[in-house]
């Protein structure tokens, strides 16, 4: 066993570190991400996210990008580990490396690394709870084992909702190689049954769980629009989830093959060339495999429905899916590769015998190649900008502290206008990257009026007295002093008004 992980630790954090390294030792805060420092995290409370608050207190309370990075490395090859035994994959190196490949290298993680990574290991520890639950589901018939699965699945969806539809992944996956193994159909449809109730349990026990938790840091539930938030799936009738189906096999679809998520149509294309050699796997293992016009039809209704079932959350979010929460999307490489990772040695072609590897890991590794390439190019360019950010923020913080009339004891900063539209650079790849994680075409780190004053105070030190207050702004935007102000960066952009430091930016 410890030969096997020591193999995928190696995998997966080679891979990691080629492709994250240059994050974790250069992190550029941005966006949501400007909190460097750990407080009581009670907005992630309110949304369900229950464990989060006490997990960072194992991490520590900075947000050190090194430390997390290692730390979601680690969870993310124990998931390898964990999915290889739980579907009976050899531990060889081909298979090793392509698992590795799909689970280290997407768009999740990197949106989350750039922007969110803060609370990269929140997710990749999701992710294995996930996977430890449908471990223990699966390998064993003790009692404790369904406990552990039960409670680990809860867990998962304390510390992000989203991991659930990754275990709704594997069970789906299960029932074709069950059926490959020739089990009889009752048999798969009952324990399939047996494991998705497992899940129905996991969520009814986390519900209880946030509400005590929510009940002990007296934390009231979110009552806005966000995705995350409980009461948009307590408000989701039966009928609402039956008209989002269309729309959740199609953001699966999408991802894979129309939504220019790398910033090349190459990644689409190879895309086509594995399912199209994955569609030839499987049609070639099941007419050696099936005696039954059942098995076919069983087989195909699975994969019909797999891209629903692995976007499970869409259908509970009402359709609202971010790329943070696409992770689950990347199980249909495993699925459109599993004859081959599961027991497809060699097939026959031209008549000679072929090994799957020489087809299937040089398509895995040029489809890499080209998610290696954008995450490093997207990295380094939020380094710039968090460059050119820097700049700006340091010329504000020197026409507050050069004011003759501000006194950080009597005064307190009010920022009225738009930051993102005020402070945006005009790099020449802004467009060229895409609308990642929110913040890449911004040409600018600070996105709102909160991460203005987490700049400040987490990135530059200046814990400045600050406002955010509706009725303030209000009052002294309809001031005609305020009005009659010019904006950043023009002189006089920054300036004392009665009891406050206005710096009024662009409409």
């Amino acid at each position: 066993m410890l030969e096997k992980l020591k193999k995928v630790l190696l995998n997966v954090y080679i891979i990691g570190f080629l492709t994250y390294g240059y994050v974790y030792a250069n992190y550029t805060p941005a966006h949501d991400g400007m909190m460097t420092v750990k407080h009581n995290q009670y907005w992630e409370m309110s949304v369900g996210r229950f464990v989060v608050m006490y997990y960072g207190r194992f991490r520590g309370l900075v947000e050190a990008p090194w430390l997390i990075g290692a730390l979601s490395l680690l969870y993310i090859g124990l998931s390898v580990w964990l999915t290889m035994e739980v579907l009976d994959i050899k531990f060889e190196p081909w298979k090793i490396t392509t698992i590795s490949l799909i689970y280290v290298l997407n768009i999740s993680f990197i949106a989350t690394t750039c922007v969110y990574i803060f609370c990269l290991d929140v997710l990749a520890l999701g992710l294995l709870l996930a996977i430890v639950s449908v471990y223990f589901c699966t390998k064993g018939n003790k009692w404790y084992y369904y406990l552990i699965a039960t409670f680990s699945m809860a867990f998962s969806l304390g510390l992000y909702q989203i991991y659930i539809a990754v275990a709704v992944g594997l069970y789906l996956i299960l029932m074709l190689k069950e059926l490959i193994d020739g089990e009889k159909i009752a048999d798969i449809i009952r324990v399939t049954i047996y494991r998705m109730l497992s899940l129905v349990l996991s969520g009814g026990i986390y519900f209880v769980l946030v509400k005590v938790f929510q009940k002990l840091s007296g934390v009231n539930p979110y009552q806005g629009n966000a995705y995350e938030n409980i009461g948009n799936i307590l408000d989701s009738s039966f009928f609402d989830i039956i008209r989002l189906i269309p729309t959740s096999f199609v953001q699966v679809i999408k991802y894979l093959f129309l939504d220019y998520t790398y910033t090349t149509r190459i990644p689409d294309v190879i895309n086509l060339l594995i399912f199209i050699v994955g569609v030839a796997l499987w049609i070639m293992l099941l007419k050696k495999k099936f005696t039954s016009a059942s098995q076919w039809i069983l087989a195909i209704i699975v994969a019909v429905i797999f891209p629903i079932g692995i976007n499970c959350i869409s259908l509970l979010t009402k359709g609202s899916i971010t790329q943070l929460m696409t992770f689950s999307y990347q199980l249909m490489y495993i699925l459109a590769l599993f004859p081959a990772l599961y027991c497809f040695e060699d097939i026959k072609l031209f008549e000679r015998k072929i090994k799957t590897s020489v087809i299937v890991l040089p398509l895995m590794l040029l489809l890499s190649f080209f998610v290696y390439r954008f995450a490093n190019d997207l990295f380094y360019y939020q380094k710039l900008v968090g460059e050119g950010t820097q700049t700006t923020m340091t010329n504000i913080v020197y026409d507050i502290e050069r004011n003759s009339e501000y006194n950080p004891d009597e005064k307190t900063i009010v920022v009225l206008g738009n930051q993102p539209k005020s402070f945006s650079q005009d790099y020449e790849m802004r467009w060229l990257l895409g609308n990642t994680a929110g913040v890449t075409t911004q040409g600018t780190t600070i996105t709102y009026n909160e991460v203005f004053n987490w700049y400040l105070k987490y990135v530059l030190g200046r814990n400045y007295p600050y406002t955010y207050d509706s009725e303030v702004v209000d009052e002294l935007s309809a001031m005609q002093e305020v009005i009659d102000m010019p904006t950043y960066p023009k002189d006089g952009y920054c300036k004392v008004i009665g009891d406050y430091l206005v710096i009024k930016l662009s409409e």
